[in-house]
């Protein structure tokens, strides 16, 4: 499921367009929840170009500002369908110019899982 950074924020601007991240965060808890095994992507703001940034995972409501191309975000989403590491993870990603480049399973063994 892709999210949005900052949906445990209540006071984010993007609450202000018909509280957009409290219904992202219910979505997130529903698919918890549901008992299916879930990998939860939390992006950043979203890029139409690509660029040669190193994608940046982390876990729930660590990372709080940046932005990343949107291939990148189907990269992950894509990724994470394979690797075992990513399952019922919330991960929150951006694309930063400085981060080292790390394979896309290690990135998701480094995030703890989820407790239900």
């Amino acid at each position: 499921m892709v999210s949005s950074l900052c949906v445990s924020k209540l006071f984010h601007p993007l609450n202000l367009f018909w509280l957009i991240l409290v219904w992202k965060k219910q979505a997130e808890e529903y698919l918890q929840r549901s008992g299916l095994p879930y990998t939860i992507v939390r992006p950043g703001g979203l890029k139409n170009e690509d660029n040669t940034d190193a994608i940046v995972i982390s876990g729930a409501d660590t990372l709080f500002e940046g932005s990343l191309p949107r291939t990148k975000v189907a990269e992950v989403c894509v990724e994470a369908l394979f690797q075992p590491e990513a399952r019922n993870k919330i991960v929150e990603i951006v694309a930063k110019p400085d981060a080292q480049f790390h394979p896309l399973d290690a990135l998701f063994a480094k995030v703890a899982a989820q407790a239900r």
